[in-house]
């Protein structure tokens, strides 16, 4: 092989080196599902929230249930843990999504409302509710991509 065309062969392999370093170094942004998350992945900012029909809320995506829309705010929802105390059973646990600022409920009648969400595992149970000036079950989603 001539050296002009081992240079071309070692360049014409390097998008595939970087691309594996990239896969093995860089930092992962991985969606994980809220009910395995831990008291150390909190306090965070939420980047995107997905449910079971594919429905995603995060800055560009509202997700509603009835009359009421749920988006972003002007500042991303910022997610704490918070430690059941009391009669529970064991890896119980709740998580409040957005209660400081970072969620805003629509509704055609009450218009725009400051809201959050509220997260809970309790005897092996999920319950997932929104809440503000109103309170309405949801279905929890599956999946939190944190940032």
């Amino acid at each position: 092989m001539r050296p002009a065309s081992q240079l071309v062969a070692i360049l014409s392999t390097m998008p595939i080196a970087l691309v594996t370093w990239l896969i093995t170094f860089a930092p992962a942004q991985a969606d994980k599902s809220w009910t395995q998350m831990h008291a150390s992945d909190f306090p965070a900012y939420l980047e995107a929230m997905t449910f079971s029909n594919g429905n995603v809320l995060d800055a560009t995506n509202s997700v509603c249930w009835g009359n009421w829309c749920v988006s972003f705010g002007d500042e991303p929802p910022v997610i704490r843990w918070i430690q059941i105390s009391g009669d529970v059973g064991p890896g119980d646990m709740s998580l409040d999504i957005g209660f400081e600022k970072g969620l805003v409920c629509e509704n055609p009648i009450e218009g725009r409302k400051s809201c959050w969400m509220w997260f809970q595992v309790a005897y092996g149970q999920h319950y997932c509710s929104v809440e503000g000036d109103t309170k309405f079950t949801v279905k929890c989603p599956q999946r939190l991509r944190l940032k």
